[in-house]
């Protein structure tokens, strides 16, 4: 029998290209350095270069430094059943934290930036999409999380955004979220978030609560967003 407090992942059905913040949520695609093709999920984060996408460390570096970088990293924002309506983006640059270099497979160091080429027009991802904003220091707090997981119950879907929401909890170390959420691989690299409208008049801000990184049993596990993970997304969005 089903657990009744795992929440279970719900299809969001596109096309994503005219919704916020769907359109600056996206499917990424690479190769390990094996040479194994895989994916993962990813979203836009405001940075002052106007370029910067987040995901999972795992899913730039899987095995730190000494593994080496993935290979023909894309991008495919408010990928739906195929089509591509925002385009491909190529990075120009990939940055873990420096602890993941060193010890890969610790969730509290799983996030990680690609820094993306401008388009034809010389703009960055962010002038074109719009970002969320890297929320930090929560306690626990109610999230919306989105990914494109693949494997298990949703292998053999369309290609399409799946949605949980949520109370996110933070572990006593003070190093991990978690939430119940049934997602899959795939979803690493989905963001966690929430849509804040600060008066009536104006337009909502989508704030970055955390990211997908590891699963099990039920509930998926994000990376606590502190001063130290802000910190990397200033870096990395600089540069």
């Amino acid at each position: 029998m089903d657990d009744p407090t795992v929440s279970q992942a719900v299809p969001v059905f596109g096309p994503y290209s005219g919704a916020n913040p769907n359109r600056f949520i996206g499917k990424v695609f690479f190769t390990l350095p094996n040479g194994q093709d895989s994916k993962c999920s990813g979203s836009v984060v405001n940075a002052s270069n106007r370029s910067m996408v987040s995901t999972a460390a795992h899913c730039l570096y899987p095995d730190g430094r000494s593994g080496g970088a993935v290979r023909n990293f894309a991008f495919v924002p408010a990928a739906y059943a195929g089509t591509t309506p925002l385009g491909v983006w190529t990075p120009r640059n990939l940055f873990v934290p420096r602890r993941w270099a060193e010890e890969p497979h610790i969730t509290q160091f799983d996030f990680g930036a690609a820094i993306m080429t401008r388009d034809p027009a010389g703009r960055g991802i962010q002038d074109v999409l719009g970002a969320f904003y890297v929320q930090r220091n929560l306690g626990d707090a109610f999230v919306d999380a989105i990914g494109y997981p693949e494997e298990g119950r949703f292998n053999g879907q369309p290609i399409m955004q799946w949605y949980c929401a949520g109370y996110s909890k933070m572990l006593d170390s003070r190093t991990e979220r978690s939430l119940k959420c049934d997602f899959l691989p795939g979803a690493s690299g989905g963001p966690w978030y929430r849509t804040v409208r600060p008066f009536p008049t104006l337009p909502p801000i989508w704030y970055l609560r955390g990211q997908t990184s590891t699963y099990g049993a039920g509930t998926t596990y994000s990376p606590y967003f502190g001063d130290g993970v802000f910190s990397f997304y200033q870096q990395a969005g600089s540069r």
